[in-house]
């Protein structure tokens, strides 16, 4: 016990391990739905799914990161972004997110804030392997600015 100021103060050591710890939001019907839909490459119907899922799991960064997936499909830049940045919210360790938010940026001409995104998921996926995907975006991002192309302010986030 320490003492400060006539209060007292205990330490407690607490190991935690992180790794165990996962956000959990049970799945909604219509999630596997609208999963299923985007396997079948039904994106509209599946943007409809995924929205009527949020309806009853407003928590649920999949759902977000699912929606923004099929924006992305639909070249809809502006809110496979917000659906992405919402998903990240919600679980800021969810690589898909930051993905898809990099993407997304990087397609609306964004390039300096969709490098600060890829590197965010670099980061958060360190530890289990930087999937490919990743990767792949995180070269393009930084090749299209090593090349020198326009950059445009990111005004409206």
């Amino acid at each position: 016990k320490t003492s400060t100021m006539g209060k007292e103060k205990t330490k407690v050591n607490r190991k935690v391990n992180k790794s165990k710890i996962k956000v959990s939001v049970p799945k909604v019907p219509q999630q596997e739905e609208g999963n299923q839909l985007f396997r079948e490459g039904k994106i509209v119907p599946a943007i409809k799914k995924y929205t009527e899922a949020l309806k009853t799991a407003a928590d649920s960064p999949l759902l977000y990161s699912n929606r923004s997936a099929c924006y992305l499909q639909q070249k809809q830049w502006k809110q496979a972004f917000e659906d992405a940045r919402k998903a990240c919210e919600l679980d800021p360790s969810l690589v898909k997110g930051w993905y898809r938010q990099a993407v997304a940026l990087r397609r609306m001409s964004h390039f300096r804030e969709a490098r600060a995104a890829i590197r965010k998921a670099v980061k958060v996926s360190a530890r289990k392997g930087v999937p490919a995907d990743v990767e792949e975006e995180k070269q393009l991002i930084e090749k299209t600015i090593k090349d020198g192309c326009t950059i445009k302010p990111l005004g409206w986030v």
